[in-house]
């Protein structure tokens, strides 16, 4: 998904600012080798003033975890050994964004600008236009996924650009997927009022499973796996439901202010607040808050879950790559990407 600018309350996080859309379903956020897709927003606020952050995105595969940022950096570090294995760069008129990796090629998405690479190499294995709407990016077994245009149509990512689908899903805000399931937040306004959807699509098609209504209009939606979790950042409430039926599986959870990004590891989902950027525990089978806010330096700006567990990633410092554990005592690992 793209690094997105300041939205105005009340607005989908799929059409957050100029600068693109919400990684994730960051997010973003993811599928097949990648679960989780993550991204900072430009802005957070602090008590007595804005602060701004420099846009990171990362996403996590089976062996390794690819970091966007600071800048146009790009860079894969081995998730075991914990080391940094290549880097690159993007093109600077590209405004990269957000990325994917499908197993062999990491798919990176900028403004109006798509780029492959090779996925253990960095080496450039194309670049194309593409409509300057283009936001989110999502893999399942079926191929990688995205969605474009005002209507918000989904759209079949292809070497060369984009490839429309028979299916026409359309007015969908965000995108997103999580072992090998995808995702779709759509928007629906009529007689003045606005409903949310999220639906579960076809890997292969991408026509609707399944869907559910849910309250508007969640910041990020983050699949686990076995969980979809949808964070209202205007608040304090995540609401979990069934990664299956997309059904609503409890009551919402209060957990930390303004919750903008999570990831899964183990029993934990670690959510991140944008009013301090601390993390909060949430236990993932009874959907209740563990302990209390966990204050991290630096203080990581997004975050991601995937087969090699949950990571977080900081501008500060240079880049900061951070391993998050099942626990409180956080991170367990730290790597410099400068």
């Amino acid at each position: 998904m793209a690094c997105p600018g300041p939205r105005a309350p009340g607005t989908p996080a799929g059409f957050r600012g100029v600068a693109g859309t919400l990684t994730t379903m960051r997010a973003a956020g993811l599928i097949g080798v990648v679960l989780a897709t993550a991204c900072a927003v430009a802005v957070f606020p602090a008590p007595g003033a804005a602060r701004s952050v420099v846009p990171m995105e990362l996403t996590v595969g089976t062996d390794a975890v690819w970091v966007l940022g600071p800048g146009t950096a790009l860079t894969r570090v081995d998730a075991a050994a914990g080391t940094v294995t290549a880097r690159t760069t993007t093109p600077q008129e590209a405004g990269a964004r957000t990325l994917a990796a499908d197993g062999e090629h990491l798919w990176v998405l900028g403004a109006g600008w798509l780029g492959r690479y090779d996925q253990r190499t960095l080496a450039p294995r194309g670049a194309w236009r593409v409509p300057g709407s283009m936001r989110d990016l999502a893999v399942t077994p079926g191929g990688v996924w995205s969605v474009a245009g005002r209507p918000g149509r989904v759209v079949r990512v292809v070497p060369g650009g984009i490839a429309e689908v028979p299916a026409r899903q359309t007015g969908v805000a965000m995108l997103t997927g999580g072992a090998g399931r995808m995702y779709a937040l759509a928007v629906r306004r009529r007689d003045g009022r606005t409903r949310c959807y999220l639906k579960r699509l076809d890997n292969a098609t991408a026509r609707v499973v399944d869907g559910e209504q849910i309250g508007c209009t969640p910041w990020d939606v983050v699949a686990d796996g076995r969980w979809v979790w949808a964070l209202y950042g205007g608040g304090r409430t995540i609401l979990r439901m069934d990664g299956r039926t997309v059904r609503p599986a409890g009551p919402p959870v209060r957990a930390i202010p303004a919750p903008i990004d999570a990831a899964a590891t183990g029993g934990s989902l670690l959510v991140l607040g944008d009013t301090a950027l601390g993390l909060r525990r949430v236990d993932r089978r009874r959907a209740i808050p563990l302990g209390p806010v966990i204050e991290i330096s630096p203080p990581p700006t997004a975050l991601a879950g995937g087969p090699a567990g949950a990571w977080a990633a900081t501008a500060a410092e240079g880049g900061v790559l951070m391993r998050l554990a099942d626990g409180a005592r956080q991170p367990d690992l730290r790597i410099p990407l400068g």
